[in-house]
């Protein structure tokens, strides 16, 4: 699990450069995390601008002093930096995307939100213009700590995952934001539950899942008041014989990312680990593991917060390892 620094080698003294293109929500937080390596680790990466067509979101910016652009076509040819980060909504990526090949824009990463795109066909037509190591995805769950505290505990235990399940709510009913449904947040947990498994994709084995069974909700929930996905269930089998299966939702008045898996170990016994993230806040996340017999023990417990991070990390720990 490399961080994108750390897999693109800089040399000592040379720092990576980096674009940000939307500067909302997520785009903001990616700003403030790659500040943060700037500030703290000066050597590693530098933001050379950012880009929005929202007037206001990139006065915002701009007033910390940020070059400022509001064509990204004009920002890619006139400052071409080694990692884009497109942080725009997810039918905006195609575009993007194809503009950077079409134009032959020089890079060294594109870090994307989730998903690529925002229908399969796309998708694949990006697939076959880019290499794997050309685009990292915005899956940022397996950089909290739970997760490399689970998977040094299943290193030590010899455990193998027998069944994953998962709940991943949020309430986005009359939300302003344009959005291709609830499948931007089901890709979460199946993600991070693969990573877990130790199932990552790869250029033989692209899709290591298959899906078994779907059922959806769709819904005029977005405020702009067209029917998209707004809740899914979903049951797949990955490749090595598990079975994973929850729902995913942006209809619901609560905030859930619960995620339990299910696994034994040489001598048979059985495991239960309960992980629970951003509860009550961002990188408010906890971990249980349960040995499961006549006497339920507790074998492993412990929790990370918001407020023991250091100043100006808390609510982006995660993308700051993520970037590095």
């Amino acid at each position: 699990m490399l961080d994108i620094i750390q897999e693109l080698n800089q040399s000592p003294g040379k720092m990576l450069t980096a674009g940000v293109i939307g500067v909302g929500m997520a785009g903001s937080r990616f700003v403030e995390a790659i500040q943060y390596l700037q500030k703290n680790a000066p050597e590693s990466i530098k933001l050379s601008w950012v880009c929005d067509i929202n007037a206001k979101a990139l006065q915002k910016q701009a007033d910390k002093g940020i070059p400022a652009y509001d064509d990204y076509k004009k920002a890619l040819t006139d400052a071409p930096v080694d990692c884009i980060f497109a942080c725009v909504n997810d039918v905006y990526h195609f575009d993007i995307l194809q503009y950077i090949k079409d134009s032959n824009i020089p890079f060294r990463r594109i870090i994307s939100e989730k998903p690529l795109t925002d229908t399969a066909e796309r998708s694949q037509i990006v697939a076959s213009r880019y290499n794997n190591q050309d685009i990292s995805l915005n899956y940022v769950m397996r950089y909290s700590p739970i997760v490399a505290d689970f998977l040094k505990f299943k290193h030590q235990h010899g455990l193998q995952i027998t069944r994953a399940e998962y709940q991943w709510w949020k309430d986005r009913v009359n939300d302003p934001r344009t959005t291709p449904g609830v499948k931007s947040e089901a890709c979460h947990p199946l993600e991070l539950i693969i990573y877990m498994a130790g199932l990552e994709p790869t250029a033989k084995n692209p899709t290591p899942y298959k899906v078994k069974q779907v059922g959806g909700i769709y819904t005029d929930y977005a405020i702009d008041g067209d029917d998209i996905m707004g809740e899914v269930h979903a049951t797949l089998n990955i490749n090595n014989g598990v079975t994973v299966s929850g729902s995913a939702s942006f209809i619901t008045k609560d905030k859930r990312r619960l995620v339990t898996l299910w696994a034994t170990d040489k001598r048979g016994n059985k495991y239960r680990a309960n992980f629970n993230f951003d509860d009550p806040g961002q990188d408010d996340d906890s971990l249980t593991i349960t040995r499961l017999g006549p006497k339920r023990q507790i074998v492993f417990k412990n929790s990370y917060h918001q407020a023991d991070l250091p100043k100006g990390l808390g609510g982006n720990s995660r993308i700051v390892r993520f970037i590095g």
